[in-house]
């Protein structure tokens, strides 16, 4: 279930008629885009359900190692040392030397 990006706008027409061909000519301005948040699309919130199906294939493999390649800030990594898992090495690994800093602390 998706929610709808909602916009607020004035428009302006203006139609000019000549012999041979009619011309509409439309402006719009838009004022402002409320954009719905995460709990608004998905339930459960899309991160918690990217967690319990990492949780799920973790312990269906029986993993004991995980890298997460694209990792940024570390927060699903994070997230699965809430939960029992018989993973005993996690890595993460990202291009962006800003976001492994923050996953470091």
């Amino acid at each position: 279930m998706f929610a709808k990006y909602h916009h607020q706008y004035r428009q302006v027409k203006s139609c000019l008629i000549h012999k041979w061909s009619c011309k509409l000519e439309c402006t719009l301005t838009l004022l402002r885009v409320t954009a719905p948040l995460e709990q608004d699309l998905f339930s459960p919130p899309l991160s918690k359900q990217r967690v319990e199906y990492a949780v799920q294939h973790i312990k269906e493999s029986s993993a004991i190692s995980l890298v997460d390649f694209g990792c940024g800030s570390g927060s699903l990594l994070d997230s699965l040392l809430d939960y029992p898992t018989t993973l005993e090495k996690i890595v993460g690994v990202d291009i962006s030397q800003k976001s492994l800093t923050r996953a470091a602390n």
